[in-house]
């Protein structure tokens, strides 16, 4: 895999522009992929090419496979309460292995993404110097269909787009970049084996214990969006996402509805968002532009 990445390194570097500049500054992209999967990497790899961005693919930790029977099902969400799906635990494990890797690499940050992501063509000016808060652990590129609490504008890069601190929850792990403390922090606080909560609950929720110890950012508008929430997409099975759907089934029998606690957590909720305007935060829809 080393001889690949600096076969690929060779490439670009006789590249103009943004991607000469992006590889001098020691970052790489990760494509995280199930190895029964080459249709995805393959749609990945034509992405990445038109955005002239060097890859590394991360071989994904398969839920179907007997090899990995390590994996658990059925464990409680600290954060949510509700049972963890094997695929869950796969995906936490994939992408943990892709914060080994870039540690490994030495890497000053990383862009880690699923194999089913859109990327926006003006993703690669991420990578321009001063674009990232030199306080980030993590910049969450990727679309959200609800509302959350961002800080100040703290960068502002290409056609319109800024990055501002992240206060609140938000799903989904497609596309993010990590930089160098957020790697360490990560593989420090964080097992394979182990897993409390869904990796997108343990990374972008305000009750997580990782989260509390990291500094997040969030793109907006985003440059990544999951393929099956893409308006542009045309193949159902590239875009079928091979977790969401037991996630979906498992939140949707679990999840009880209009019971005096969630009454509570619904008023608890206005008062934050009051005490959030207050502090000059705004809540915001991240909505994906290509």
């Amino acid at each position: 895999m080393r001889s690949g990445v600096r076969n690929f390194r060779a490439y670009f570097l006789d590249q103009p522009g943004v991607f000469r500049h992006f590889l001098m500054q020691n970052i790489s992209v990760l494509v995280i992929n199930l190895d029964r999967r080459p249709d995805r990497m393959a749609y990945m790899i034509r992405e990445l090419k038109k955005l002239g961005l060097p890859y590394t693919r991360i071989p994904a930790v398969d839920a179907e496979s007997p090899a990995n029977n390590w994996l658990t099902r059925g464990k409680l969400a600290e954060i949510s309460g509700i049972p963890m799906t094997i695929g869950e635990h796969a995906v936490h494990a994939s992408h943990y292995a892709a914060w080994q890797n870039a540690a490994e690499q030495d890497l000053d940050a990383a862009l880690i993404l699923e194999d089913d992501a859109v990327l926006s063509p003006d993703l690669a000016h991420i990578f321009e110097s001063g674009k990232v808060p030199s306080d980030a652990d993590i910049v969450k590129l990727e679309a959200y269909y609800g509302e959350i609490e961002l800080g100040h504008v703290a960068s502002r890069f290409c056609n319109g787009r800024d990055i501002r601190r992240l206060h609140s929850v938000i799903l989904g792990a497609a596309g993010y970049l990590v930089t160098r403390s957020g790697i360490e922090k990560l593989t420090s606080l964080v097992k394979a084996e182990e897993i409390k909560d869904p990796l997108d609950w343990m990374l972008f929720h305000r009750k997580s214990d990782v989260f509390k110890n990291i500094t997040v950012y969030q793109a907006n508008p985003a440059l990544v969006i999951q393929m099956e929430y893409f308006e542009g997409s045309q193949d159902p099975e590239l875009s079928r996402s091979d977790v969401e759907e037991d996630r979906i089934k498992e939140f949707n029998t679990s999840k009880p509805k209009n019971t005096p606690q969630s009454l509570i957590r619904r008023s608890i909720r206005f008062g934050l968002r009051i005490k959030s305007r207050l502090k000059g935060r705004r809540r915001i829809k991240i909505a994906y532009r290509h």
